[in-house]
């Protein structure tokens, strides 16, 4: 059976919100290993039934954070969290609203992020106008790449990253 490039472990891909009609940035994972961490979701607002499964793929929704009087969603983060709370995000993205954005590999990820800040840099309207997702992409990146840092140069946030990485993202 060959697989569609969007639904390949490591690859990023623009998950369409019904809700908004906005889009996010979703990493496809390892769907076993993904589980796990999307049963400790709090805003989970979806799971696919037994019948329709084939249909979605699980995904990391990358760089949502919330942001004072800016909910993303009726369905998404709940209004009683903190300001600026860093929030652990997935989502059951429907294969057939969802499209291809880079990756598995991480040239192409890297390259994806290089166009994105030059985009932001300019100006330009491409969906980025504060966009959230630059830090965990690099995070990506700098995981796919085999980076090591110092223990003191690391957040508990990123720490927590990089732990789920390990378990639903496989190194080369």
């Amino acid at each position: 059976m060959e697989r569609h490039a969007h639904t390949v472990v490591g690859s990023l891909i623009a998950v369409g919100n019904t809700l908004d009609g906005d889009c996010f940035l979703g990493l496809v994972v390892d769907q076993m290993a993904g589980k796990k961490w999307a049963d400790e979701d709090p805003c989970l607002d979806y799971i696919p039934s037994k019948d329709n499964q084939k249909e979605f793929v699980l995904v990391r929704i990358l760089g949502l954070k919330l942001t004072e009087g800016q909910p993303l969603s009726k369905g998404s983060i709940p209004a009683r969290e903190p300001y600026k709370v860093e929030t652990k995000r997935w989502a059951f993205a429907q294969i057939n609203r969802s499209w291809h954005v880079a990756g598995p590999n991480v040239v192409s990820i890297q390259e994806f992020l290089k166009q994105c800040k030059i985009c932001h840099r300019l100006g330009m309207k491409f969906r980025m106008s504060g966009a959230t997702f630059f830090h965990d992409l690099e995070l990506v990146v700098e995981y796919l790449l085999g980076v090591k840092r110092p223990e003191d140069e690391i957040s508990f946030f990123e720490r927590k990253f990089f732990a789920m990485l390990g378990e639903i993202l496989p190194q080369k």
